[in-house]
């Protein structure tokens, strides 16, 4: 009975967290912004590019257990193509989870962006899914400047 009740209260919390919208940037990130510094690899209508330690990675090549992000763009092209010295600025972040199912969550970080320079994009997230069986997984965890640039590698830096 016990066990059900805190399961209960970590579902609803679980759920009533993703609807907030972005605020401050945690004290690491204030004043911070990406860089794209190595030419990243578009293919024809793609609009995103996935990174998991420290490369650029297909989405069938991640391991949803660990983090990894995605650099979304606002448009894509009917070509192939490479973007290369782009700058977005850090302008807000809201950490939450999303339900997936019954038995695990997707624990996410998200950081609304601007754009310097480059094809406009909105939004870095991050994510890894977490299991219900394992409550020490279920912490929401705020990446540090560190550990985001560990997913992201030297194709883009943190600045």
């Amino acid at each position: 009975m016990k066990r059900s009740a805190i399961t209960l209260l970590i579902l609803l919390i679980v759920a009533g967290c993703s609807w907030t919208r972005p605020g401050p940037l945690p004290a690491g990130f204030q004043g911070k912004e990406l860089f794209v510094v190595k030419p990243l690899m578009f293919g024809s209508d793609q609009y995103s590019v996935y990174f998991q330690d420290g490369i650029p990675v297909s989405q069938r090549d991640l391991t949803i257990w660990d983090y990894y992000c995605n650099l979304r763009l606002n448009e894509s092209r009917p070509e192939a193509w490479k973007l290369e010295h782009a700058r977005y600025k850090l302008a807000g972040f809201k950490a939450y989870s999303e339900l997936c199912d019954r038995f695990t969550c997707d624990l996410v970080n998200e950081y609304t962006l601007g754009t310097y320079s480059g094809p406009q994009a909105s939004v870095l997230t991050c994510r890894r899914r977490a299991s219900i069986d394992d409550q020490s997984g279920l912490l929401l965890e705020v990446l540090t400047p560190r550990q985001l640039e560990a997913i992201l590698g030297d194709t883009v830096q943190i600045r």
